[in-house]
């Protein structure tokens, strides 16, 4: 049941008996300094501190579940492991030249049963019982805003790489991040097609005539391949055109999903809106950059679509209720959680500007909390979401840590393996 991962944690945080330390050939051992944690390849931990038999060390220290694990892993011909002063393992099975300590026995029992007890667990998060009874040591607040950092800058990562992708063009890169999480996640990877097949320059060309710019994108999106009635055949004339000047090509309409979208969400309708926004500029960079979340949700809740979709979800089909078809709050709020924040802080990481991404915290900070069966199961276990930080963060501990069981890169797990049983 142990791991190399749970030895890495047990040396890093010293939770060992040091009276009962010693080298397999009966050295004592004394740990000044377990060293530095190493991310990449080499030893596990780097520049520690041991003294072996009463003779101080400085050197790298390896670590394996079993001594024959070096060979294994073709350590002994491989020079960066040459000045490893001791070997660290679960289980000594082989000798061996480089001073060994074996933990077969001397982990603490109360760590082995947390340990188990939160792997061989079947509940929704392994902690469960343990955030019921409140028996662990952090607080949500003392971990919330790393979690909401680290989602974020995942986020931003996948925007970076967009710019350098586009040679720098940080529009570009904005522009697709938009058409992402505009079109709701059922069909995110539709709207992210269309954006590579359509650029962003393209558009703006034509951001003075919505018209235009709606035949444009409906048209590349395989929503007029049919004659519906007479404002789609005018986008349909429009696109025709635009579409033998510069090449354009058309997607599969299969390609769009909506069996599971309320109607207000169908890819039409955000389509429609996206042309507003593409006239309004609303994809710069000082939106992005500067915004308040309030001021975003204001300019993004104006959004309206053509008045032709207020009696209609699809070309051709008249809907009995006439209704303005404006984007929502939620929706809104949403793009500023998925969209602004990574975006500015994507921007603050490459100009190396920290005040950029602590304010992409802040833009989460201020907006309300998402509501979903996530969240919801949280607040059941006792953990609670005051705002869309609060929810960003609960978000990554789930499907960053708790699904993969990695307590021990999470404090409250960390906090729970420390505690006498």
């Amino acid at each position: 049941m142990f791991t190399e991962q749970l030895l890495h944690f047990i040396w890093q945080y010293k939770l060992l008996d040091p009276s009962r330390l010693a080298t397999t050939d009966g050295q004592a051992i004394h740990i000044r300094k377990p060293g530095t944690s190493n991310p990449d390849a080499g030893p596990d931990f780097l520049h520690a501190q041991v003294r072996i038999g009463g003779q101080l060390w400085a050197g790298h220290v390896e670590m394996h579940l079993k001594t024959s694990d070096w060979k294994r892993h073709g350590h002994h011909s491989d020079p960066a492991y040459k000045n490893v002063v001791l070997h660290v393992v679960y289980e000594h099975d082989e000798e061996f030249k480089v001073p060994t300590l074996e933990l077969k026995g001397k982990i603490p029992l109360a760590l082995a049963l947390n340990y188990e007890g939160l792997m061989a667990s079947q509940h929704w998060v392994a902690c469960e019982e343990h955030l019921k009874a409140q028996a662990y040591g952090p607080s949500f607040g003392a971990i919330k805003t790393r979690l909401a950092m680290e989602r974020v800058a995942r986020k931003a990562l996948a925007i970076k790489n967009t710019v350098e992708n586009n040679q720098g063009d940080w529009a570009e890169a904005i522009y697709r991040n938009f058409l992402r999480y505009f079109g709701h996640k059922v069909n995110a990877d539709a709207f992210e097609k269309l954006g590579e097949t359509l650029p962003y320059k393209l558009l703006l060309k034509h951001a003075d005539n919505s018209m235009q710019v709606e035949a444009i994108l409906m048209g590349c999106a395989g929503f007029l391949h049919l004659d519906q009635d007479s404002y789609s055949e005018s986008l349909k004339k429009e696109f025709q055109f635009l579409k033998t000047k510069y090449g354009l090509k058309g997607m599969d309409m299969a390609a769009w999903k909506l069996a599971t979208l309320r109607p207000p969400a169908f890819p039409t309708i955000r389509l429609s809106q996206l042309a507003q926004v593409i006239g309004l500029r609303l994809l710069g960079l000082d939106m992005a950059l500067y915004g308040t979340a309030h001021d975003i949700c204001q300019q993004i809740t104006a959004i309206q679509a053509n008045p032709y979709w207020d009696s209609h979800y699809l070309f051709g089909r008249p809907s009995t209720k006439r209704l303005a078809k404006k984007v929502g709050q939620s929706t809104a709020e949403l793009m500023v959680i998925n969209h602004f924040a990574p975006v500015r802080y994507a921007y603050g990481w490459h100009m190396g500007q920290e005040s950029l991404k602590e304010s992409s915290l802040e833009l989460l900070d201020a907006l309300h909390p998402e509501s979903n069966a996530v969240i919801s199961k949280w607040k059941g276990l006792g953990l609670s979401a005051e705002t869309a930080l609060d929810s960003q963060a609960l978000l990554e501990l789930k499907t960053r840590y708790c699904d993969d069981k990695k307590c021990l890169l999470c404090s409250i797990g960390t906090s729970i393996l420390k505690k006498p049983s």
